[in-house]
């Protein structure tokens, strides 16, 4: 996995969480590593527990840990992966994982090279402080020079925080994907 370039952030705005300070927020975003597995699994089941709320129809609230040191270190250990974290002291405030793939061929699709946003969570406190931006600009970065020509996410209906978000930073819808209940 390549590293990622290293970018120190800070916002102005503080933070009523007891566990940052009232000051502005300076962090790192780096590539994750198997020692902040726990940590990571705090955000993951935020950004689970959250899905479950909106679309219990798809989602349930994670076990513990929230995902596995297997699944962390395959991420890790795939070149077509990338794991960002945002850092404040030994605190990880968010996390982006990032994953390559390029269009199968297919008469019928352009050929590209695209990154997909696996997830994005920033932790509660941390939030509207600048690290969702940064975590997100990282990860473009890392795109590029993986030269993906797109970044792609999926986002679940109900998500209005998120939709702002993206819809902020240039993203814009592509497709829908339409659900109909079944009786059996």
């Amino acid at each position: 996995m390549s590293p990622a370039s290293p970018k120190e952030q800070s916002s102005k705005q503080p933070s009523k969480d007891p566990g940052y300070s009232d000051e502005a927020l300076s962090f790192r975003i780096r590539s994750a590593h198997l020692a902040d597995h726990l940590a990571l699994c705090d955000l993951w089941s935020q950004v689970d527990a959250y899905h479950a709320a909106i679309r219990p129809d798809f989602f349930v609230v994670s076990g513990t840990p929230a995902r596995s040191k297997l699944y962390l270190d395959r991420i890790i250990d795939d070149s077509n992966q990338e794991l960002l974290v945002a850092v404040s002291g030994d605190r990880l405030l968010g996390l982006i994982h990032l994953q390559i793939y390029d269009t199968p061929k297919s008469p019928v699709f352009a050929d590209r090279r695209r990154a997909h946003v696996e997830d994005l969570v920033v932790d509660t406190p941390a939030r509207r402080r600048g690290v969702g931006r940064a975590l997100l600009s990282s990860g473009e970065d890392w795109a590029r020079r993986h030269q993906a020509t797109q970044m792609v996410l999926t986002l679940w209906r109900g998500n209005e925080a998120a939709e702002a978000f993206y819809d902020r930073h240039g993203y814009g819808t592509v497709s829908q994907v339409l659900v109909r209940e079944l009786q059996v």
